[in-house]
């Protein structure tokens, strides 16, 4: 590009249809399962030619029973991506009736003179599963051709100057290629509303002459699309770098730490791929595309059939390449409670690989072991009633692995205990009671023997984080940190069924973060289903530099920490504003389209309903609003329906709810006193207090009903008086004093700071 080129700034308006660029899965090369109660043995292989393997069973007697190959389970005539050495994958098929109960003692996989075994991974009362190790797995995706990336020159939480290379690559095969996307690593901040093509340079450096770059364009949050004229010549190389005019601020790397990218060709779709790249030190030099290997086996188009060839009875491994190494060793987590010296074995700690291929650190408790270590905490405080147990590293994907049987008799006598499971610098604290082995046994009307509850808090996949981020955008707001997913499923024999929530038990996972945040511009979200971004949750500990966030959740779902300001024009010296403006920025308040709060307009029954059912993180059910004036169709239908599921609101004698009339301050106590005994409790909030009456001259015309719930809320300091030290119970709230009430709840129940 030449320095007039250069100079030039020209319009980032062309639109480019491409395929997103996805970095490719990770595949373990071979998976099954053996079913007990039926004695089915399923699973497939993922080769170059699948119908070349055998795949046989070894028995604990040592006999060897064939496993069939089934054709229409398989996609020879479609293979679905390309290994890193470019060598066509296919997935192959296999079923075997076994006797029931008796699970093989390994898979044995034959082919191309080469032989590889896999032991069980992981052995329960439904069945065993047969996998590999992390070592044993690798990428499918587009042909792959070479480069280079040179995020790594650069330190951490820094941006990228002017000069500074990002990659380098050599196209192959068709020439007409003039697209390129790269996919920066993963929570890069890229400026583009002030940045345009002339900021990047790309040069050819078999020639050694710029290439013209024609635009760019923004695909998704870490996604860029270049357009270069004219098309890439195969075989040259070509560096793409930040050019010399380029200010400095265009693109920010993020903070130090492991992360993927790639580079993305169209119309022949190829593509190189940086995985596990580590970004902090400035390390010169940069690193190649990455290699895992490939399928085993390689290319099989001259190798032997095995299903044709003789196997020995007792299969042996050639000395030709060895046999991979199985899913790491099972280790024993131990757990102690909290001022107890007294450790005790729990459960098995393995690494395996999900069905997407994702590798998991899998906790599998045992069930007599984990009963008897939930011993310890009979007799201790409640705030010693803590198990707690630490992996030895941070895992960004954890399941845990709980029998039912195992909690029936904590949930009785040790309800209020914590089972707290620390891995690096993050740890997951679950109450007891979240999990009632006898509820769910009822609700599945089967033995609780025969039921465990699997957690799982994993990295979220690459689509549902890039339509989170544009759902933070579009609120002005940006990520702090990379999200996470939290899923529980009941395992009932062969299927897993999903749980959405744990009703009233909050669950907390704290992670640290590399620097100090202000608490009133972060704040804790959800990702629903519905693409909607809602309050979770979150305290914030600043020391020694860094933040230990500790969100709190009662669902399951996607969440992140997000970065928002927010204010409104109406609110300019009201004496509510610094409340309004902080709930607006947890979300947990909304102003109007023309960004007026209008604080002083009166809250209905229905808008206050709404404002505690997101204060308190609950998940929307309308088909709990059973009132005769609640549609369930009506916006606040949700938020009322969870209302009621938490015990917070009642209807009139009527039926019905009056969602929209305005509430009284008697009806709005009433409702944040039992918020408030719904999070320390987990009940209804229909206990008394030691106070009989509250000290308002006009205690004597607060309804009778709402009389108990008016002292709570004033006994924790939720509510106050008005001029003249009265209440005025039946006089509406006011916007403004409903968020301050909101507010006051919030911090009283550590769920802001």
């Amino acid at each position: 590009m030449n320095s007039s080129t250069m100079k030039k700034k020209i319009s980032i308006a062309v639109l480019i249809c491409m395929m997103v660029v996805m970095l490719s899965p990770v595949m373990a090369y071979a998976s099954f399962y053996y079913n007990n109660t039926s004695g089915k043995l399923s699973g497939g292989v993922y080769v170059n030619d699948p119908s070349k393997v055998k795949v046989t069973a070894i028995t604990k007697n040592n006999s060897v029973i064939q496993v069939t190959y089934i054709p229409s389970f398989s996609t020879n005539s479609n293979p679905i991506g390309h290994d890193d050495n470019n060598v066509l994958v296919r997935t192959g098929g296999f079923r075997a009736d076994l006797p029931a109960n008796q699970a093989p003692s390994k898979i044995m996989l034959f082919a191309c003179n080469q032989s590889y075994e896999l032991l069980s991974t992981h052995q329960d009362n439904f069945g065993t599963t047969y996998d590999l190790s992390a070592n044993d797995r690798f990428h499918i995706g587009n042909y792959r051709v070479a480069g280079n990336q040179f995020f790594t020159e650069t330190a951490g939480n820094s941006y990228l100057q002017p000069g500074a290379r990002l990659v380098d690559f050599t196209p192959t095969g068709t020439t007409t290629i003039n697209r390129f996307q790269i996919k920066f690593p993963y929570l890069t901040q890229l400026d583009l509303t002030n940045t345009d093509i002339t900021d990047f340079k790309l040069t050819d450096v078999t020639v050694g002459q710029d290439v013209y770059l024609q635009s760019l364009q923004r695909l998704d949050t870490f996604v860029v699309s270049y357009q270069a004229q004219p098309n890439f010549i195969a075989g040259h190389k070509y560096e793409f770098t930040m050019s010399n005019t380029s200010l400095g601020n265009e693109v920010k790397l993020p903070v130090s730490g492991v992360y993927n990218s790639n580079v993305v060709f169209d119309q022949n779709y190829t593509e190189v791929d940086f995985y596990n790249i580590q970004i902090g030190n400035a390390v010169v030099g940069g690193t190649p595309n990455s290699n895992d290997g490939g399928a085993p086996f390689g290319d099989m188009s001259n190798c032997s059939d095995g299903n044709s060839s003789t196997q020995p009875s007792t299969p042996s491994t050639p000395s030709t390449e060895p046999t991979p190494t199985p899913a790491q060793t099972e280790d024993w987590l131990t757990a102690n409670a909290i001022g107890d010296n007294q450790s005790k074995n729990v459960g098995k700690v393995t690494k395996e690989a999900d069905k997407d291929g994702k590798l998991l650190t899998k906790i599998s408790m045992d069930r007599d072991k984990f009963k008897e270590a939930l011993q310890l905490l009979k007799g201790k405080t409640p705030k010693e009633q803590i198990l707690q147990m630490a992996l030895k590293s941070d895992e960004n994907n954890l399941s845990v692995i709980i029998p039912l049987e195992a909690l029936t008799e904590a949930v009785n006598n040790t309800p209020d205990g914590i089972i707290s499971i620390g891995a690096g610098s993050s740890k997951y604290d679950l109450p007891i009671h979240a999990i009632d082995p006898e509820k769910l046994s009822k609700k599945m009307n089967m033995n609780v023997k025969d039921l465990q509850v699997i957690i799982q808090i994993t990295n979220v996949e690459d689509k549902i984080a890039d339509a989170l981020s544009r759902e933070t955008k579009k609120l002005g707001a940006s990520m702090l940190a990379e999200p996470y997913h939290v899923s529980v499923t009941l395992d009932v024999k062969d299927n897993k069924i999903s749980l959405n929530d744990f009703e009233n038990a909050y669950v907390v996972r704290s992670l640290t973060l590399p620097s100090t945040v202000d608490s009133s511009k972060v704040t804790g979200v959800v990702y629903d289903a519905d693409g909607k971004l809602s309050f979770v949750p979150v305290i914030f500990h600043n020391h020694d530099g860094k933040t230990e966030a500790s969100f709190k959740s009662n669902r399951t779902g996607t969440f992140a920490l997000i970065v928002l300001k927010q204010s409104f024009k109406d609110l300019e010296e009201h004496w509510a504003q610094a409340d309004i403006e902080l709930l607006a920025t947890k979300l947990v308040v909304n102003g109007s389209l023309d960004n007026n709060y209008v604080p002083n307009a009166k809250v209905t029954r229905a808008e206050f309903a709404a404002l505690l059912a997101r204060s308190l993180g609950l998940l929307e059910d309308s088909s709990k609003a059973n009132y005769k004036d609640v549609s369930k169709l009506d916006w606040s239908a949700g938020a009322i329906g969870a209302a009621v599921k938490a015990g917070l609101i009642d209807g009139f004698e009527d039926g019905t709810f009056q969602p929209n009339s305005p509430i009284s301050r008697e009806q709005m106590a009433a409702m944040i006193a039992k918020a408030q005994y719904f999070v320390d409790k987990g009940t209804d909030g229909s206990s008394t207090t030691s106070l009989k009456s509250t000290n308002f001259a006009d205690q004597a015309s607060i309804s009778s009903w709402a009389q108990q719930f008016v002292v709570q809320a004033q006994q924790a300091g939720l509510i106050t008086g008005t001029t003249g030290n009265l209440f005025a119970p039946t006089e509406s709230a006011t916007r403004a004093e409903a968020a301050t009430i909101i507010k006051r709840f919030l911090q009283k129940v550590e769920f802001i700071n």
